[in-house]
């Protein structure tokens, strides 16, 4: 466990983030911090110098890893403007790994060594920027990557499918909306959080099954099982949200028994 990252709030404690994702891989965690403009008044001291940072976490420290958003200030891949916010990180077999910023539209690619380049930029499609929320490798080898762009009732969110040496695109599925969470099953079934459409979709030999989830995320597949769990309610007032007459806190974890 690791405390004392920098996270933030509005006044009354709602819409907080902290740490955006995590990867694990062979006993080693990584996790990506969102970016902050200076403008906005935030110190630049530790813990705070970890923003825009992708770090590695072990021994109950988190130290710096590679500095994400320098890649969008020096290159800006995108070209439509200067922002960053990485969101998601998928540390590779070889021990890469890949952060989708969210806001620069685009994927880094950091070393071994933590030498972090521009990998892929996602165009515009529909009239709206990409917005790269999730990653996934799937079972072909290859990298898949969620978008934001898309909603429930024009559903244009894209699952890209992307060479993981090259960072070519090589292809997407579409008809999601607002994607914020990937994963794969070890017989290669998808599953697709969409945020606003409230649905997670198992995708398997192009068929497409929904199981209702009230503000999906993060999803997941235990590869001893191959049941699914997925974080609802991440769009929740601080105090929880009242369904089907009942309150109910934010911020929970759902098993999916089966679709």
């Amino acid at each position: 466990m690791v405390q004392g990252l920098p996270s933030g709030a509005a006044p009354d404690g709602g819409f907080a983030t902290g740490v955006d994702g995590v990867s694990a891989l062979h006993g080693e965690v990584w996790g990506v911090e969102t970016y902050a403009l200076p403008e906005a008044g935030v110190p630049t001291k530790p813990p705070w110098n970890t923003l825009g940072k992708l770090l590695r976490v072990g021994h109950g420290t988190a130290r710096i890893a590679a500095d994400i958003t320098a890649v969008e200030l020096k290159y800006n891949p995108h070209k439509a403007s200067v922002e960053s916010n990485p969101y998601a990180v998928l540390v590779l077999p070889d021990g890469r790994g890949i952060v989708a910023d969210a806001a620069g539209n685009d994927l880094v690619v950091v070393s071994q060594h933590g030498k972090a380049r521009p990998f892929t930029v996602f165009p515009d499609h529909d009239g709206n920027q990409s917005v790269p929320t999730s990653l996934a490798l799937g079972p072909d080898g290859k990298l898949y990557v969620g978008e934001l762009n898309g909603e429930a009732a024009r559903p244009t969110a894209r699952v890209w499918r992307v060479e993981p040496w090259t960072g070519k695109i090589l292809g997407w599925k579409s008809g999601f909306g607002s994607i914020t969470g990937l994963a794969f099953s070890d017989d290669g079934e998808m599953y697709v959080s969409q945020l606003l459409a409230g649905v997670v979709t198992k995708v398997s030999h192009g068929k497409r099954t929904n199981v209702k989830v009230p503000f999906p995320a993060g999803v997941a597949v235990d590869p001893y099982d191959g049941k699914v769990y997925v974080s609802a309610w991440s769009i929740a007032d601080r105090d929880g949200t009242v369904l089907e007459g009942r309150m109910t806190p934010g911020g929970q974890v759902w098993k999916i028994i089966g679709f």
